[in-house]
């Protein structure tokens, strides 16, 4: 219960934040409050991303070179969790693309700050890939998954744009590190003054926010798992002109079906039960984030990329690739499932543990941070 109220106490302050910016009074959070919101990944990671206090329209922060290294870091822990994924499936990816694949991948990734939207992969000298994304990348799909779960919620934002979603967030992101500190209820009482707020609406929207990280996180899963897919298929290397779009059309499709595939084999187990239903397990498996969201957003419905004179395949027929290679990765699972449980669980980092009509997840770390677990 006291768990529930401080989630509730932190629900206000955030929402206060974001919809009272012309409040009369000063704001003051307790010091408990603030340290918990300044230590949550949706502000620590936008400081990274955004450190500036306001945003730019059609334009991103440079950002210095210690972030870089920061985003490397992170991505490079995330390349880790889809080779461990790669090498769990190998068996199933092999059958399903009918493809003969490397049981174990090793690579490395690479943030680049080109200051255009590029994302690609090469194989380096000793045969591992190397994937590179422009850091723009990341911060338009961050911007695209903030703006949208800012919408879905019932407070009036869904007729503003990314660019004022950011520009509020950003402002309410200064006033929570300037807030002074005092007493819980006492700062409470003047974040709500004067405001019809109903906490379970709030609590909704701040569950709306905490969506962001696996709408981002999953996108960018996606991004690297589809580079991921072009090594183990063994694309790179292949030739790219005018003449042979419709080859490089192939091999981006089938990048993105595998994608989908190992990304299914990551969330299969949820679909088995009352998890299923949650929406942000789903998005973990990132196509709809990544090219609803954040497709244009970075750019890349622009044109062809950069080592290609050749468009990419349009973008209902990629989401359509990687959902249909998502289905059929989950509908496997099922089938091994009940064939043969034990090694159905070997596949994916989360297991799923159900009694008499109870069910409860297990998954490491990097996966339970996500939903507060």
């Amino acid at each position: 219960m006291i768990r529930a109220l401080n989630r509730r106490m932190m629900c206000c302050v955030l929402v206060a934040l974001l919809v009272c910016q012309s409040a009369p009074y000063s704001w003051a959070v307790s010091k408990q409050l603030k340290a918990n919101l300044m230590k949550s990944w949706l502000i620590t990671f936008s400081q990274i991303l955004y450190p500036e206090d306001t945003a730019k329209e059609n334009s991103y922060p440079v950002l210095s070179d210690e972030s870089l290294t920061q985003l490397e870091a992170l991505l490079n822990q995330d390349l880790d969790h889809l080779t461990d994924l790669h090498s769990r499936n190998v068996a199933r990816l092999e059958n399903f693309m009918d493809h003969k694949m490397p049981s174990n991948v090793l690579g490395h990734v690479r943030v680049e700050n080109q200051g255009r939207p590029v994302a690609s992969s090469v194989v380096d000298e000793q045969g591992r890939i190397e994937i590179r994304i422009d850091v723009e990348i990341l911060q338009a799909t961050f911007a695209a998954s903030l703006a949208n779960a800012m919408r879905e919620n019932s407070l009036g934002l869904d007729k503003k744009t990314d660019f004022q979603l950011l520009s509020e967030f950003l402002e309410a992101r200064k006033k929570l590190m300037e807030a002074k500190g005092k007493g819980t209820f006492g700062d409470f009482a003047d974040i709500v003054k004067d405001r019809d707020s109903d906490l379970d609406s709030i609590e909704d929207f701040w569950s709306n926010l905490i969506d962001i990280q696996p709408r981002y996180e999953g996108a960018i899963l996606f991004l690297m798992a589809h580079e991921l897919g072009h090594f183990v298929l063994g694309h790179h290397g292949a030739s790219c002109d005018l003449s042979k779009c419709e080859e490089f059309s192939s091999r981006e499709l089938a990048a993105d079906k595998y994608a989908g595939y190992l990304l299914g084999a990551l969330v299969g187990p949820t679909y088995l039960t009352a998890f299923a239903f949650d929406s942000s397990f789903q998005a973990l498996t990132g196509f709809d984030v990544f090219f609803v969201d954040a497709y244009g957003r970075a750019g890349f419905d622009s044109g062809g990329p950069v080592q290609c004179s050749c468009p990419y395949p349009k973008t209902d027929l990629r989401i359509e690739t990687a959902r249909n290679a998502l289905d059929a990765s989950v509908q496997e699972y099922a089938r091994l499932y009940e064939t043969d449980r034990g090694k159905a669980e070997t596949t994916s980092p989360i297991t799923i543990h159900c009694k008499s009509g109870k069910c409860q997840m297990s998954a490491p770390p990097w996966i339970t941070a996500m939903f507060g677990f």
